[in-house]
């Protein structure tokens, strides 16, 4: 910036400018140079999409502040130069909707560039205080930019944890923090921390859940992180009893969730107008939702895990689970 390399601190990578058009061509045409692809008319055939990581805000350090401005306008143009040279039907997704405080719009100004958000942090890192709990401003804020997204027909990856996690990440995966409670360090305890805290994520899921949204899980992104049964003797985190209640259907909506205050009294619907008024003392006194689904109904409290709850009807049988590819 202003003449002059910019690298993140402690990281051995430099930022890529796209403001810059011959960086915006570069990274446009990347899928045409997989092996084997000669144009990007070929890469079409084969890519069915992009997914573009870190697409959050532009406060870098060492970048001045018409700069970062400029970069974050090259990028979303990039994104739909990506799009016209793969098709109109290959989808671009970013990563994403986040909480971060020092990114205020959070991602959403990429709301008219993408088709989509991996939501990657939802009741984890940035909105987990040091005692475990939520920073429930944080995490409201997180669930009425899902729910705006989604009205705007966005497609959503909702990625969800086994508790409050944070850092520092190890080889197994997040931790906790160390006000909560100790980390699993076992598979075997893995993956009774991801039985234990399964219902607070079904229900923050189904809270925003709609015909384009989809459901994440697990400890950490390798294939032995949880995200299959394990058997008994294996080193992985999934437990072999394949949490039951993710074969019962649910039924049809009965509508959007509503947001209320801890007194009962309801707010409105999440992403609404009366949602946003609400003040930062209000947002605090404001952690539950509500939601009604044919077979199912779901109460989140942010401030509590325990008072949680997904209840299912009493004739909703789990479909059976069957081994044979594991």
């Amino acid at each position: 910036d202003n003449g002059h390399e910019v690298v993140p601190p402690q990281k051995n990578f430099h930022y890529y400018n796209f403001s810059a058009p011959a960086l915006r061509d570069f990274w446009s045409d990347m899928p045409k140079y997989l092996d084997n692809v000669t144009s990007a008319a070929t890469a079409a055939k084969l890519v069915q999409g992009v997914f573009a990581d870190g697409i959050g805000g532009a406060s870098w350090e060492g970048v001045n502040p018409q700069r970062a401005a400029e970069v974050v306008i090259g990028r979303k143009m990039a994104f739909n130069e990506t799009r016209h040279k793969l098709g109109k039907d290959s989808p671009v997704f970013g990563n994403g909707i986040d909480a971060y405080p020092q990114f205020p719009l959070h991602g959403m100004d990429f709301l008219p560039d993408v088709d989509g958000f991996c939501v990657e942090h939802v009741a984890s890192f940035e909105q987990v205080l040091p005692d475990g709990s939520l920073n429930v401003t944080r995490t409201a804020g997180l669930i009425s930019n899902m729910a705006k997204a989604t009205a705007m027909g966005k497609m959503l990856l909702v990625r969800t944890w086994p508790g409050p996690v944070v850092t520092p990440i190890n080889s197994m995966g997040p931790s906790y923090p160390s006000g909560y409670a100790p980390t699993p360090s076992s598979y075997a305890e893995r993956q009774q921390a991801a039985i234990d805290h399964e219902e607070f994520a079904d229900a923050i899921y189904l809270i925003v859940a709609t015909e384009s949204t989809f459901f994440n899980y697990n400890w950490w992104y390798n294939v032995g992180d949880g995200v299959y049964p394990c058997k008994a003797s294996a080193n992985c985190s999934g437990p072999a009893d394949w949490f039951p209640n993710w074969s019962k259907p649910l039924g049809e909506p009965k509508g959007t969730a509503t947001r209320s205050f801890l007194n009962g009294t309801v707010i409105g619907e999440i992403g609404s107008p009366a949602e946003d008024a609400l003040t930062f003392e209000e947002q605090q006194a404001a952690p539950i939702y509500d939601r009604q689904f044919e077979h199912v109904s779901v109460h989140l409290d942010l401030s509590s895990r325990s008072n949680t709850h997904v209840v299912w009807a009493s004739d909703n049988k789990s479909a059976e689970y069957v081994d044979d590819d594991w």
